[in-house]
């Protein structure tokens, strides 16, 4: 008797459905993932200008109005000098109302920081799931203040 070697058709039918079982699931895990470290990365820009802020302040007594005057680099377009923008993202320094932040605007979402210490996460679409469950994730709040969901206490 001869034997056949190969597949038959449901086989390939239930590799095919594990397949794509794994793959709805790791998609959108996956697309988290990134939201989440692209969040991160803006934190991180955000927090660091704001320890320049904080340094400008105990030299000269008065917070930075451009990032001219910060002690740190980045590279970006700097016009106006409060306003600097870099590969999708942009950060703003506000001295009259004692603020600055940046947006990501591949990911839709900013970090927000007064000069009081007080933080906020922005996610700017209401229908996106996963840039609002980052930011409620992040913060620990469910309810949405003027747009932001606001980390307790402050830096």
């Amino acid at each position: 008797m001869k034997m056949k070697k190969g597949f038959t058709l449901i086989e390939m039918l239930v590799v095919v459905l594990i397949i794509g079982i794994l793959a709805a699931i790791a998609v959108p895990k996956y697309k988290t993932a990134v939201i989440k470290t692209k969040y991160s990365n803006l934190k991180d820009l955000t927090n660091a200008i704001y320890r320049a802020e904080q340094n400008y302040f105990l030299a000269n007594n008065a917070w930075a109005d451009s990032f001219d005057k910060l002690d740190i680099s980045i590279a970006g377009n700097n016009n106006p000098p409060n306003y600097i923008s870099f590969d999708n993202k942009y950060c703003v320094i506000s001295t009259q109302s004692a603020y600055l932040y940046c947006k990501d605007n591949k990911i839709n979402m900013s970090y927000y920081i007064n000069f009081k210490g007080q933080r906020a996460c922005f996610a700017y679409s209401t229908d996106d799931e996963i840039t609002n469950n980052i930011c409620k994730q992040e913060t620990g709040e469910e309810t949405i203040i003027n747009g932001a969901y606001f980390y307790p206490g402050t830096i």
